[in-house]
């Protein structure tokens, strides 16, 4: 028999199998510079065989207090507390505020934003009309000539038993608006717990875990009472485990005046009183 017969090749399969070759050598290539080209598995969401997942972020824990000293039982969480920051003439943070009545926050700010000669000294026993302010003051027990610090501050309405902090009322209706903050006293425990988690209260600690605190909450430092007390336990983590906290707490026995004009501030402790008898306005270390 003779040589087969050969079909002439159109040029299209001709092309496509010159195509063919180039894809061939371009490969080969390909996996000399690159080694093995098996493409990799695409990345997965579920965390490698031994190694545990990243658990959710829990809700803030529960807090309680009530509506009035006789009032019903509220639940709350820290997220729901109106907060108002205090900062100095330069910007920077010195303390918080939770604020229950209208004025609280303008004049907080106006107090803070001056020059405070509360960050040194204080006045005792201030009564309306002592006037002469830098003669009457006396030598702040947070101040150390030697090391001063501006402390930080932390205001809230007070009496011996209790502290008093702004919720948000909660309607319980998914969507509907929610209008206003509600007064809530709360005792001296739950007032440490907001303070441990406010976040400008944490910055500071964590800068200097020694740092002053001046709580501006009236009468919560009285002798017969342990509202201050009880919140600076829970900052040194006496109460709870928790703190960290080692800076020394301050609390006034008596009502507290913010006093300022439009250049400088000051802070006075009007004398105490309980059951008919007057003690001394100052300021106790907790």
């Amino acid at each position: 028999m003779g040589n087969p017969a050969h079909r002439p090749i159109s040029p299209i399969a001709l092309g496509a199998q010159r195509n063919a070759s180039e894809l061939n050598r371009t490969g080969q290539t390909v996996q000399q510079l690159l080694g093995n080209t098996t493409p990799r598995p695409s990345p997965s969401t579920t965390p490698p065989p031994g190694r545990p997942a990243t658990p959710p972020i829990p809700p803030p824990p529960l807090l309680w207090g009530k509506t009035d000293p006789h009032g019903a039982d509220i639940a709350f969480t820290s997220d729901r507390v109106e907060v108002v920051t205090l900062r100095g003439k330069n910007g920077k943070p010195v303390g918080i505020s939770f604020p229950t009545k209208a004025d609280d926050a303008v004049e907080l700010r106006e107090w803070a934003r001056v020059h405070r000669n509360s960050d040194k000294s204080y006045v005792p026993n201030w009564y309306p009309g002592k006037e002469d302010l830098p003669n009457s003051s006396v030598r702040a027990p947070w101040h150390d000539p030697q090391n001063p610090k501006v402390p930080f501050y932390a205001h809230a309405h007070a009496d011996p038993h209790r502290f008093q902090v702004g919720v948000r009322r909660n309607t319980g209706q998914p969507g509907h608006p929610v209008v206003g903050y509600q007064s809530v006293d709360i005792n001296g425990t739950t007032h440490g717990q907001l303070l441990r988690e406010n976040r400008r209260f944490q910055q500071a600690s964590q800068s200097d875990p020694t740092l002053p605190v001046v709580y501006l909450s009236c009468r919560s430092g009285s002798p017969y009472g342990s509202a201050a007390a009880d919140s600076a336990n829970v900052l040194h983590g006496t109460h709870s485990g928790h703190g960290t906290h080692s800076g020394r707490v301050f609390a006034p026995t008596g009502e507290g005046v913010r006093i300022w004009d439009p250049g400088e501030s000051w802070y006075g402790v009007k004398p105490g009183k309980h059951n008919g008898r007057t003690f001394r306005g100052e300021f106790r270390e907790f």
